[in-house]
C-alpha cells in the first residue's frame, strides 16, 4: 500500500526582533491609544496561555477532525458580570477549524445532547489589567513595552 504524505503549508513565518517591535509599536500607536481612550482605561495588550492549554486545545481539535485554529480579536461587554474588571477590554478567542469540502476553513461544532457547541477557547488572562501580579497587577512583559505618543494628551509607557 502506498501512503501519500500530506505536506503542511505554513501561512505565517517566524519573525525577527525588529519586525515584532514594529508590529507591536504600530498597533499601540494606531489602535491601542484609541481603544483605551474609548473605554476610559488602558485596554489590554497581551493575552497569556500555557503550553498545556494550547496542547489541550489542539488535542480536542484533532479529536473532532480539525486541522487548524482561528484567532478572533474580541471584546468583553460593558458590564461583564463574571469578571467586572474585564468589562470593555479586548481579548482573544481561539476557535478550532477544519477544511470543508470546498477547501474553506470552517468552525468546529461539537454535539452536546440536542445542542451543538462551538469548539472555542478563551477567557485567558490579559494585560492590562492582569499583568503577572494577579488582578490589578502592574508588571508588563518587557518585550512589549513602548513609549506611545498620545498627541496633546502626552506620552504613555505601554
Amino acid at each position: 500500500m502506498n501512503t501519500i504524505a500530506k505536506k503542511s503549508v505554513n501561512a505565517g513565518k517566524f519573525l525577527t526582533n525588529e519586525h515584532v517591535a514594529t508590529l507591536l509599536s504600530t498597533y499601540k500607536q494606531n489602535r491601542w491609544v484609541d481603544n483605551s481612550e474609548k473605554i476610559g482605561k488602558e485596554d489590554s495588550l497581551t493575552v497569556s496561555v500555557s503550553i498545556e492549554e494550547l496542547e489541550s486545545l489542539i488535542e480536542r481539535i484533532k479529536l473532532h477532525g480539525g486541522d487548524g485554529v482561528r484567532f478572533h480579536f474580541a471584546a468583553y461587554p460593558e458590564n461583564y458580570e463574571p469578571q467586572p474588571i474585564y468589562s470593555n477590554h479586548q481579548t482573544l478567542v481561539m476557535i478550532g477549524t477544519r477544511k470543508g469540502a470546498d477547501g474553506a476553513s470552517k468552525e468546529i461544532y461539537m454535539s452536546e445532547g440536542k445542542d451543538a457547541r462551538i469548539l472555542a477557547y478563551g477567557d485567558m488572562p490579559f494585560c492590562p489589567p492582569v499583568c503577572g501580579g494577579g488582578l490589578g497587577g502592574s508588571r508588563r512583559p518587557a518585550t512589549t513595552t513602548s513609549l506611545v505618543d498620545r498627541g496633546d494628551k502626552g506620552m504613555v509607557v505601554a
